[in-house]
């Protein structure tokens, strides 16, 4: 280390040399203001006065030029100074630098591992080049104003006319069946038009993308695959392009692997010749998507697109539909489609509620420590040290324990990393990519730096304050800082159990909030219940309806027939839209009612499920009137239907719904079904969202290659799982049975937000918590040891030690009752914030704000008695002696 230590060297002593011409150079000047005065005070004139005393020590400019250019070379001596300054007082004092770097180090910690979420999710949410100029351009339909998709016709139409836009590409949605030998996969399978990869600026990985002559008919048999797939399924092998890959019905080349950074797993991407057909005007498939021209905003591009939505409205009078165009940032519709922005921001001004609390803490700690050195710090003024000069080195200080704490958040960010991605992956997609990056560590740099100083400016302003060599003649025992110090520091423990109680607060409530949503009664059971997602292949032997009733009914049968299966049953459409055929919405008309005769007009919707006969009672949905389905309804019935009782209430007040005729609507054979039954409503997407009209049709008059099956066991049945792979792989080998979850985890699921606000609050709070105690505990211990003269002469005057430790209980009560008093009122105004964030309970709620004061009061009382209780052990012979 030799080529490192000889420069340091070298440095250290240029720092001398220029320190010590710098001292010389002020001492030269010093001498001759002094002898400039006396030549005055002889009766020479001014003029006389200066000549004699540069004749004597020198021309007086060059001495001052000197000082500053030795000046200039003095200020990273001087920083090094006070960092040595403050290791040096923090190595006095391991306990107190202990706990005011640990506090730091929570705040940074919590709030660098926040901030990466909020980064990750709303800042900065794709890792394409220059995200900011990818745009999504929508379709309006007048006068809702809701976002449709837009036909091959206007697609083109918006070609020729835009000049916005770098690239312009549509896409277009679909989930398609990968088979594989015997297994069939589920993938997600868009098609996309050749200049799709342009926006996104993705390039392959291995092979080609798409060529513009591949968009056409009978020639987009070309497939591009996922880097996930290709790792996965192809073991990510070079040999994979040219091999043929089979979805659905067809077989495709593969051409290329990509690797999209927003888009992970396993998909494929097809060629979309359906955006070939410029002359089709009425088929609504496409989404389309753009990246601005360097230069051109996104302001001057939604003018552009008006004027386009104006001109195709007066081309087309004889449409009853109008048409708007809106375009927005790829990044905002992101946000606002996830509706993440209130939660994240939330929780991200509680972490900063939690830093602010930390650097409070730590503020009042360096106060009260302060005023114990208020010996140290008037012996230095007495020596020639300015207020200035005693401020920088208490701003020094603070930030050595900033940066020191800092750096050690920084490293807490990045061990809960990985559990806090775990909880956030439940809701939140591409949660993975969640990390501390570079744009985290800068930023959470400039709060380390900004910290310091916050922390650290009051305690300095207030030490150095007043007559300080009056200290050293006063003695040890008038070190208390006077009452201006007093206020302040007790300001500060009032001020951090306020804003902790403001925390607790929210906490108790966010507790309250998912108790209140894991009692309530969704409408389902999911005790004993277990399910799995079934797809058929259609290639194999299910092209008829018939052959798909015939495996239902086989595997059933089947299913029911084991020892440990109560019930069981298929449906295409699942309560908490997790199953893969989801939860349907059909619109649908009333028999006798009104009939919609434009696109515009509002039509009646539904939530929509096709289930066999013991769907009910796997479910556990009561029967309310009527009947529900039975064996004898099948495909050669009249077509039948039960409705819930949201139905009901809507749409048949006035008479009784057994008997009336419904319509269900496109897609799919538009039959009248009449009405047998009503049943109980089920929350559909999760407690908190709405209860809809629902409608149940007979699975065997409606059937669907894509199922979820639902089995009611009659208890745990550990071999449940492997007993129904090996009836379904029985019937069919190629069907790919996925393992049996319990629905519980599917009913949990809609919880997983309410349980990461929950968690993230009730950590936040804590920590307030400990760090409150720690900081009302440091003030009065500090106060304690400030009064020991006075404790002594209380105790030799005969105070009992009861009366000693109510005196300094009662000093720490009025802080904690008026923290007590302000938190509240802050927590009255600030709960109405996370308002949406709560399920069933009320953001005033009574129990949630009694019971956190009480906690705050007990826990903040039991951090004045540790040091009451010392306090009492004073000897008073001892106190007095040492005066």
């Amino acid at each position: 280390m030799s080529w490192f230590a000889r420069p340091l060297r070298k440095l250290r002593a240029l720092f001398k040399r220029q320190q010590l011409d710098a001292d010389m150079a002020e001492e030269m000047q010093h001498h001759i203001e002094l002898q400039i005065e006396e030549n005055l005070a002889s009766g020479m004139s001014p003029a006389e006065a200066r000549l004699t005393a540069q004749r004597q020590f020198g021309h007086v400019e060059g001495i001052k030029e000197t000082c500053r250019d030795q000046r200039g070379w003095m200020w990273i001596h001087d920083i090094f100074q006070d960092l040595r300054y403050g290791i040096r007082q923090l190595k006095k004092a391991p306990g107190f630098a202990a706990i005011t770097i640990l506090t730091i180090a929570l705040g940074i910690g919590a709030s660098t591992a926040m901030f990466s979420i909020v980064n990750r999710m709303i800042l900065h949410p794709f890792d394409y080049e220059e995200p900011e100029d990818i745009v999504l351009v929508r379709a309006i339909q007048l006068p809702e104003k809701t976002e449709v998709m837009i036909s091959p016709g206007t697609y083109h139409e918006w070609l020729r006319q835009s000049s916005s836009f770098e690239s312009l590409s549509v896409i277009q949605g679909a989930i398609s069946e990968l088979v594989q030998g015997d297994r069939v996969i589920r993938l997600f399978t868009p098609s996309v038009t050749a200049n799709y990869f342009s926006v996104y600026r993705i390039k392959p990985i291995l092979g080609r993308l798409f060529l513009p002559q591949e968009m056409q008919p009978g020639k987009d048999s070309v497939a591009i695959i996922s880097d996930g797939l290709w790792q996965t399924r192809y073991g990510g092998r070079e040999e994979v392009l040219g091999e043929s890959i089979r979805l659905n019905e067809r077989t495709y080349t593969i051409v290329g692997v990509i690797h999209d950074p927003h888009r992970k797993g396993k998909y494929v991407n097809t060629p979309n010749t359906f955006a070939s057909e410029d002359k089709n005007f009425s088929d609504r498939r496409l989404l389309p998507q753009a990246r601005l021209k360097p230069g051109v905003s996104l302001e001057q591009a939604q003018r552009e697109m008006d004027l386009i939505a104006q001109r195709a409205n007066l081309e087309h009078p004889e449409s009853e539909t109008k048409y708007g165009i809106k375009v927005t940032r790829a990044t905002d519709s992101w946000v606002e489609h996830f509706d993440l922005k209130a939660q994240l921001f939330t929780l991200l001004g509680a972490v900063g509620l939690l830093l602010v609390i930390a650097c409070v803490n730590v503020a009042s700690l360096l106060l009260a420590r302060a005023n114990v050195r208020q010996q140290e710090i008037a012996m230095r003024a007495a020596l020639g040290a300015s207020r200035r000069r005693l401020i920088r080195q208490f701003l020094g200080e603070s930030l050595l324990i900033s940066i020191i704490g800092g750096l050690l958040g920084i490293l807490i960010a990045y061990a809960s990393m990985e559990p806090l991605v775990f909880l956030a992956s439940k809701f939140m997609r591409n949660a993975e990519l969640i990390a501390v990056d570079g744009q985290v560590l800068f930023t959470m740099c400039s709060v380390m730096l900004v910290s310091g100083l916050g922390f650290g400016l009051v305690p300095a302003l207030q030490a150095t304050r007043g007559d300080l060599i009056g200290s050293i003649k006063e003695g040890s025992h008038n070190v208390s800082g006077g009452r201006d110090r007093q206020r302040v520091r007790n300001a500060l423990v009032i001020l951090e159990i306020s804003l902790a109680l403001v925390l607790l607060v929210s906490s108790g409530l966010m507790v309250r909030s998912l108790r209140a949503m894991q009692t309530f009664d969704q409408g389902v059971r999911t005790e004993n219940v277990f399910g799995s997602s079934i797809s058929l292949n259609f290639e194999n032997r299910y092209q008829t309806p018939e052959s798909i009733v015939s495996f239902t009914d086989s595997a059933l049968e089947r299913i029911q027939a084991r020892h440990d299966v109560k019930f069981a049953a298929f449906t295409v459409g699942l309560p908490m839209d997790l199953g893969q055929g989801g939860v349907q919405q059909r619109n649908f008309i009333l028999e006798g009612g009104y009939e919609p005769t434009a696109p515009t007009e509002v039509q009646l919707s539904t939530d929509r499920y096709a289930v066999t006969p013991d769907y009910f009672k796997v479910m556990s949905i009561p029967l309310i009137r009527g009947r529900v389905f039975t064996a004898h309804d099948n495909t050669n019935s009249a077509r039948v239907i039960v409705i819930n009782r949201e139905m009901v209430s809507r749409h048949f007040s006035d008479k009784d719904p057994i008997g009336q005729r419904i319509r269900l609507l496109d897609p799919g054979p538009e039959i009248w079904s009449e009405i047998i039954g009503v049943v109980g409503d089920v929350k559909p997407r999760g407690p908190q969202s709405p209860t809809d009209p629902q409608v149940y049709q007979v699975f065997n008059q409606e059937p669907y290659r894509l199922m979820t099956l639902e089995i009611l066991a009659k208890g745990p049945a550990p071999g449940l799982a492997t007993g129904v792979r090996d009836i379904i792989s029985d019937l069919d080998k190629g069907i790919d049975l996925k393992t049996l979850y319990p629905f519980q985890a599917t009913i949990a699921y809609s919880w997983t937000k309410q349980r990461f606000n929950m968690i993230l609050f009730t950590l936040f709070s804590a920590i307030a918590l400990i760090l409150a105690a720690i900081g009302i505990y440091g003030v009065i211990s500090y106060s304690v040891t400030q009064r020991t003269h006075e404790i002594g002469i209380r105790m030799a005057l005969g105070a009992r030690p009861n009366s000693v430790m109510r005196l300094i209980l009662i000093s720490g009560a009025k802080l904690i009752g008026l923290g007590v008093l302000i938190g509240t009122a802050g927590a009255l105004a600030s709960t109405r914030l996370i308002s949406s964030l709560l399920f069933n309970v009320s953001p005033y709620d009574p129990v949630s704000f009694v019971v956190i004061i009480l906690l705050l009061t007990a826990i903040a009382l039991l951090a004045c008695w540790i040091p009451a209780r010392r306090a009492t052990k004073v000897d008073p012979m001892i106190a007095l002696r040492s005066e």
